[in-house]
């Protein structure tokens, strides 16, 4: 099993190696490629796309279980950070936090603790204290 600077590199070849295959085809000409020439790019294709995909699962929360928001950063240039459950739900490629904010562990693992120059959100504070207490609030309602 490579390490990761290795299966980006194999990933870099990859494309590099699609994107001089399909040059050698005219736009005009893509129809009336031979069928093993086609069977060969849907292949290295989909064997591009396993490899992506293998990285994407790679994604996970960091240890702190706070990561920041995908989106707009507020005014000072820093997003906001959140917190996720250790088997948080995917949105695509973001992970979903306690108050439903789209994340990603921009920082992997974090073990830098780069999250910790990120503005918390006051509803995962707040939520994940009622997880620890045990505690439950009635919703609040976003017309005030």
């Amino acid at each position: 099993m490579g390490t990761d600077n290795d299966r980006v590199f194999d990933i870099e070849f990859m494309v590099r190696d699609l994107e001089g295959k399909i040059s050698e085809y005219p736009e005009e000409h893509l129809n009336s490629l031979p069928t093993w020439k086609t069977f060969e790019l849907s292949e290295t294709l989909a064997e591009l796309g396993d490899k992506l995909k293998m990285l994407t699962r790679r994604a996970s929360i960091p240890h702190s279980g706070w990561m920041p928001e995908i989106g707009q950063s507020n005014q000072s240039g820093c997003r906001v950070a959140h917190r996720a459950e250790e088997k948080a739900v995917r949105r695509g490629l973001a992970l979903v936090s306690l108050c439903g904010a789209d994340c990603y562990p921009f920082y992997g693992r974090d073990s830098e603790k780069k999250i910790l120059t990120h503005p918390k959100c006051g509803t995962c504070e707040r939520l994940l204290d009622d997880q620890l207490t045990g505690t439950t609030h009635a919703p609040t309602s976003a017309a005030g």
